[in-house]
């Protein structure tokens, strides 16, 4: 209870910092551009300090390295067991591509980065961070390869294939390479200096504040009511933070039997679809407007489920 307790206030800080960004975009301190700059902050210099801090915590030994395997491999199969849930989901619906592809991104991708590190740490503590990394650095390999793929599938580009270059680009971002660099550290066990380390830590700190508020500030401009009235957004959210976290829970739980690590992939997996996907669904062309609808969908409910899989498996 004490654990359940601590996520809840977790929330609802993030919530009323949520709240705030909406209340400071409606009386216009923030605009567009400060909304974009936050993200960008948030994920271009906050997240990687966060991940290189969190995982610098750890000191390379076969167990440990045991252990980010797993929760790697385990992440890899929730994301995967999301991209057929949402295609089978999709086939009653007579959904088709390019909407398919939103609704693919957006039942895979976990916000890991900005709601995942903070929940974590109020769950566990710092050092869980490492294994979070994981997670993040498989949900970031999935969505920037696979899932970047399929949202540019449209009817002008169905059939065209991509060069070898065009394949890797998405794979050049700095959340991406911020964890492959913290994971080399790890691996060969190379410790920053403590300037260094201390600098990356204040600036983590700044990572769930900043985004909190761009998330309000983008929830400002979104039409509640026409959400509520969608049916699609409660079946994206059913998809998202109840059905995959659920069905991954019962095919993986027999062969993890480490509560903790199970508990990280699980929780990755229930939570809301990541604020990179809008982003990604525009630079493909596709329907933004549906991928953020389904992003704030998910983040709403996910206050009232993420408790409920945490007290189901923590």
């Amino acid at each position: 209870m004490q654990v359940l307790g601590s996520l809840v206030e977790q929330l609802i800080s993030m919530l009323l910092i949520i709240f705030l960004g909406g209340f400071l975009r409606k009386k216009n301190v923030i605009n567009k551009e400060i909304t974009d700059g936050l993200f960008i902050l948030a994920m271009n210099i906050g997240l990687p300090a966060a991940v290189i801090t969190g995982m610098q915590g750890t000191m390379y030994s076969p167990d440990t390295f045991k252990m980010f395997v797993v929760v790697f491999a385990g992440s890899v199969v929730c994301m995967l067991l999301g991209i057929l849930l949402s295609i089978l989901a999709c086939i009653p619906l007579k959904k088709k591509f390019p909407e398919k592809g939103v609704w693919i991104a957006c039942t895979v991708a976990p916000n890991i980065s900005f709601m995942g590190i903070p929940l974590f740490v109020a769950i566990y503590d710092e050092s869980i961070l490492f294994l979070v990394a994981a997670s993040l650095f498989a949900a970031n390999l999935i969505a920037f390869s696979i899932l970047k793929q399929i949202v540019s599938i449209t009817g002008e580009n169905l059939n065209r294939k991509l060069t070898f270059l065009e394949r890797l680009r998405p794979l050049k971002n700095v959340v991406l390479i911020s964890t492959l660099f913290a994971f080399l550290l790890y691996l060969f066990s190379i410790r920053l200096s403590g300037p260094i380390l201390n600098t990356l830590r204040m600036i983590s700190v700044t990572t769930t504040p900043l985004a909190m508020l761009a998330i309000g500030s983008t929830l400002a401009l979104v039409n509640i009511k026409k959400l509520i009235m969608d049916y699609r957004t409660y079946i994206i959210s059913l998809l998202k933070l109840i059905l995959l976290p659920v069905i991954g829970y019962l095919i993986l739980s027999p062969f993890i039997n480490d509560r903790i690590l199970l508990g990280v992939i699980i929780i990755c997996a229930a939570l809301p679809t990541g604020n990179a996907i809008p982003a990604m669904v525009r630079s493909a062309n596709n329907d933004e407007t549906l991928a953020s609808a389904f992003v704030v969908a998910t983040t709403i409910f996910s206050m009232i489920t993420i408790p409920l899989i945490v007290w189901a498996i923590v």
